[in-house]
């Protein structure tokens, strides 16, 4: 994963994208929305009662709803579905 996302920061830089549908790539996505709800709770923190949102654009796109009730709960991930409005 650490090699992909460091990829990711080469690629932006230099104005070449690519390498965002493969396995890596969804692996590394995967990885880090599991983190997204101690995220929220702990280091952000978000108090209890929040809802947070993170839309995520690109191939392996998803919208991460995450309730924060103590350590963070995530309540709904959708891939490739934009949020409603």
């Amino acid at each position: 994963m650490d090699a992909w996302v460091h990829e990711q920061d080469i690629r932006r830089a230099l104005n070449i994208p690519g390498e965002l549908d493969t396995a890596v790539a969804a692996h590394s996505l995967g990885r880090i929305t599991r983190a997204m709800p101690f995220v929220t709770a702990r280091k952000a923190p978000a108090p209890d009662g929040t809802t947070v949102v993170f839309e995520i654009t690109g191939p392996a796109g998803r919208v991460l709803s995450i309730g924060i009730e103590g350590p963070g709960e995530e309540i709904s991930s959708t891939r490739n579905r934009r949020p409603q409005r």
